[in-house]
């Protein structure tokens, strides 16, 4: 089992890429994790997105790796570094967990001010499409249902590593939420 200073922990707003010495990880709910790996240039990188895009008002911020758009425009921009264009790249797309609908009233639901549809699934339906409007083809996806995920990723090799823990799991096994519940 590697120990936690022989990996990069990489959290929500935070993308690595390049020649990376050692594995990265993340804990995923509703966010999403997109891995690329370049099997001949031996280079890769993780993002880890929060949200598809930025609201309007933020436009005129830099590139932000909290959204899947800047995500993707990053990854472009480093790519180009390499000399080396996405669709070469093996891309892999994780998380996007429903992790809150268990949470919103089942009736009365004001659906004109209220954002219905799950974060995860727009989370992962928004970086699909991204993706295949570039021509990327991704090769891997362990994505929605109720839960989240450990991801590993060995930017050496391309080699990921997916645990599912499903959210009804976590609440059995979390003291805190027990008592939240008495």
């Amino acid at each position: 089992m590697l120990k936690y200073h022989d990996q990069h922990v990489i959290h929500i707003g935070e993308l690595l890429f390049g020649r990376i010495r050692k594995p990265i990880t993340t804990l995923l709910g509703s966010c999403v994790a997109i891995t690329l790996w370049h099997p001949r240039q031996l280079i890769g990188g993780m993002c880890h997105f929060a949200l598809p895009c930025r609201p309007d008002f933020l436009a005129q911020e830099r590139e932000d790796a909290r959204y899947a758009t800047d995500c993707i425009k990053i990854f472009m921009r480093h790519a180009h570094d390499w000399k080396v264009e996405l669709t070469e790249f093996e891309v892999r797309l994780f998380g996007g967990g429903d992790m809150f609908t268990h949470m919103l009233p089942e009736e009365n639901i004001d659906t004109e001010t209220v954002q219905t549809r799950p974060v995860g699934e727009a989370n992962v339906a928004h970086a699909f499409g991204m993706l295949m409007e570039l021509g990327i083809s991704v090769l891997e996806a362990d994505v929605g249902e109720k839960g989240y995920r450990k991801l590993w990723f060995d930017p050496r090799t391309g080699y990921t590593r997916v645990t599912f823990v499903p959210v009804h799991r976590v609440s059995q096994l979390d003291p805190r939420y027990m008592r939240a519940q008495a």
